[in-house]
């Protein structure tokens, strides 16, 4: 049987475990169970036969929300 090769790198894989996930996010599994109960972080998914956390869902859900734009200074950003 061979080993499964270690990602590494600047990115974490693209499906997480529950632990791996807590590890990226320096933060406890109990703390990963709780964000996701409450929303924080999205709901897994099931892969494999595994339960994994989709790593783009995660970026999107904790990214900071984009600031509102206001129509009018939009507006006379294009004025000539």
């Amino acid at each position: 049987m061979t080993k499964r090769p270690v990602v590494k790198g600047e990115r974490p894989p693209m499906f997480l475990s529950k632990a791996d996930l807590a590890a990226e996010l320096s933060a406890s599994v109990s703390t990963v169970d709780e964000w996701t109960r409450h929303g924080i972080l999205p709901q897994p998914r099931r892969y494999k036969g595994a339960v994994r956390y989709f790593w783009p869902e995660v970026v999107d859900r904790l990214a900071p929300p984009l600031p509102p734009t206001d129509p009018f200074k939009e507006a006379l950003g294009r004025v000539t």
